[in-house]
């Protein structure tokens, strides 16, 4: 079921935008669309909760759109069991992660795909920043450290947030940079190519693997830091 599931993964990555067609064998057939369907569509099922082996020869029409939550399910969990559910870290009780978005760069500002590439904020974006802090401190709120990507535009970000609790950055964590969007980095590109970048332009990263490195890198924060805010 893993395997089958990300394999139909890598050909989808592999011709973004395609239509594909692929020879394979029954029991995996049914192995899939079982996984693929269960929740979405279990009246394509039998009462027995399976997808029909289907007969030699015959086609059967995968229904890509479900592939993302059928992975979710049953791979990530169990391949990657350190991004599973897991019991929480002694002394994390009263701590809290506050996640803050970088304020505006000039890419974003005009809708250029930014991604990996090291974009400074711009005067709005570091205002943006300012104010940020400015409202956290009014609200009445606490800090013990300030990390960031180690990306510029969210680096400064975090520098000017922690000024008010008289915090500097004083780690950075690769695994938190921003999607790498390979060919599309710096484009102006249409809403519909966008929303799944990885279908149109090659060297883009797949949801999961960003999935993957960020549930990694922010459990790895609260386990070195356990009940910190």
């Amino acid at each position: 079921m893993a395997r089958a599931l990300t394999a139909f993964n890598r050909v989808r990555a592999a011709h973004p935008g395609k239509n594909i067609v692929v020879a394979t064998h029954g029991m995996l057939i049914a192995v899939t669309m079982t996984v693929l369907l269960e929740h979405e569509h279990p009246e394509a099922l039998t009462v027995d909760g399976i997808y029909p082996i289907p007969p030699n020869a015959s086609i059967t029409q995968l229904p890509t759109a479900l592939l993302d939550a059928a992975i979710d399910r049953h791979v990530v969990t169990h391949s990657e069991g350190d991004v599973g559910p897991e019991p929480l870290p002694e002394g994390l009780a009263g701590g809290t992660l506050t996640l803050i978005r970088h304020g505006q760069t000039d890419w974003n500002k005009n809708r250029l795909m930014q991604g990996v590439s090291d974009i400074p904020l711009n005067e709005t974006g570091r205002q943006q920043a300012h104010e940020t802090g400015a409202k956290l401190q009014q609200m009445g709120l606490s800090y013990d450290r300030v990390l960031s990507s180690p990306l510029s535009r969210a680096h400064e970000t975090a520098q000017r947030v922690g000024e008010f609790f008289g915090l500097t950055v004083s780690q950075t964590y690769p695994e938190l940079v921003e999607r790498a969007y390979g060919a599309a980095e710096g484009k102006n590109i249409p809403d519909y190519e966008s929303d799944a970048p990885d279908r149109f332009y090659p060297g883009v990263e797949t949801e999961r693997d960003l999935y993957v490195r960020a549930v990694r890198a922010l459990r790895e924060v609260v386990r070195q830091y356990p009940g910190s805010g």
